[in-house]
């Protein structure tokens, strides 16, 4: 009898014991999950169009600005006296593909940069006393690759042609200048979207440099 209860005692003790692995395998594979999308797949999440929490980080962060290489500001964001945000391209037309748009849909770096744009690395201090004054933090800057005379060149040179202009440096792939026309000016694309946006003649929104296709033709010569 004793033997029985004894081997009873050892099938329950087996018994929790897997039950305790398995418990601890689950809880393993949550906390796996979990961690792969804060730390792998959290950029793309937040990217997404129908995350809400974009929203949310608009509420408390001013987006931040869009630089090129030399230091000149492509994008930035100004707040006015009554507090309305308004998101300003300071060279109108002249990046507007590469570097897109925030209003109609985001496009170019304002979409691809978008986690970094509404990230804050303000100091914790400077933090405080924002939220503690009702301000919000300003959003930290994305410096591109992009040289302003190198696209103020492929724009001239472009002229009033459709087409698309790029310009790469070779030992590290860097782009330093994309053009691609016809062209619109962002900050007037409220205005203007009933008419460009159904306009297949001449595409404006469409940034032929990436979004169409052109035989390679002679691109370089061993």
């Amino acid at each position: 009898m004793k033997k029985q209860n004894k081997t009873k005692k050892t099938d329950d003790s087996s018994q929790i014991i897997g039950v305790a692995y398995i418990m601890i395998g689950l809880f393993v594979l949550v906390i796996g999950y979990y961690s792969f999308f804060m730390f792998v797949e959290s950029e793309d999440i937040i990217n997404n169009s129908y995350n809400k929490r974009q929203d949310l980080l608009a509420e408390q962060i001013v987006r931040g600005s869009i630089k090129s290489s030399d230091g000149k500001t492509l994008a930035n964001t100004v707040v006015k006296d009554d507090g309305k945000e308004e998101r300003i391209y300071p060279y109108g037309d002249l990046f507007v593909h590469v570097v897109g748009r925030f209003s109609k849909g985001r496009t170019g770096i304002e979409l691809s940069e978008n986690f970094r744009l509404l990230t804050s690395n303000t100091s914790g201090f400077k933090k405080i006393f924002m939220d503690v004054t009702g301000q919000k933090n300003i959003g930290d800057s994305v410096v591109t690759t992009l040289d302003y005379d190198l696209q103020k060149a492929a724009y001239d040179g472009l002229a009033n042609n459709k087409g698309a202009v790029i310009v790469i440096e070779p030992s590290s792939g860097k782009i330093l200048a994309m053009v691609s026309k016809p062209t619109y000016d962002p900050n007037n694309i409220d205005n203007i979207w009933n008419n460009v946006k159904d306009d297949n003649d001449n595409k404006v929104l469409v940034n032929r440099a990436t979004s169409e296709a052109y035989p390679p033709g002679s691109t370089f010569k061993i």
